[in-house]
């Protein structure tokens, strides 16, 4: 967003600046409360308000992936990865590793020796078909609505 913000505006996007307002949500609050959903709901407005909707933003600078084509690091949650990806992430502070590595198919003995890693990677890579995109958050408020749930 800062990189945006710095941007020499478009004739047709002249007037938008970005003061980094999304800034403080990033930082825990004196409380120490975490505010990443705060942080996403204004990176999501300010993204989509500086450089466009999902899929058709555009900078000078900046190079956008859309989700659609290649989603890079989609949260394992409820659907598990049902949803096509390239990378999944297992978010959250208490991970259940043993979910983790048997969604992995590698036992945890295993995970210490990297060869081994790496062979078990290789092995279900050439046996997945690769689906690196998906629908993409077409409008983050179908997502979670306001006043800011966590979903």
């Amino acid at each position: 967003l800062e990189v945006l913000g710095l941007e020499r505006p478009d004739p047709e996007r002249q007037f938008l600046t970005y003061d980094s307002q999304c800034m403080p949500s990033l930082f825990p609050s004196l409380e120490g409360h975490e505010l990443v959903a705060l942080y996403a709901f204004c990176w999501w407005n300010e993204a989509e308000r500086l450089a466009g909707r999902v899929g058709r933003r555009r900078s000078r600078v900046v190079r956008f992936v859309d989700p659609r084509v290649l989603d890079l690091n989609n949260v394992v949650g409820t659907r598990g990865t049902d949803v096509p990806a390239f990378l999944y992430h297992f978010a959250g502070r208490s991970k259940e590793w043993d979910r983790m590595l048997d969604f992995f198919g590698l036992p945890r003995r295993h995970t210490a020796d990297c060869a081994m890693v790496f062979r078990h990677v290789d092995a279900a890579a050439s046996r997945r078909e690769c689906v690196p995109g998906n629908a993409g958050v077409e409008d983050v408020s179908t997502y979670c609505e306001l006043p800011l749930w966590v979903c």
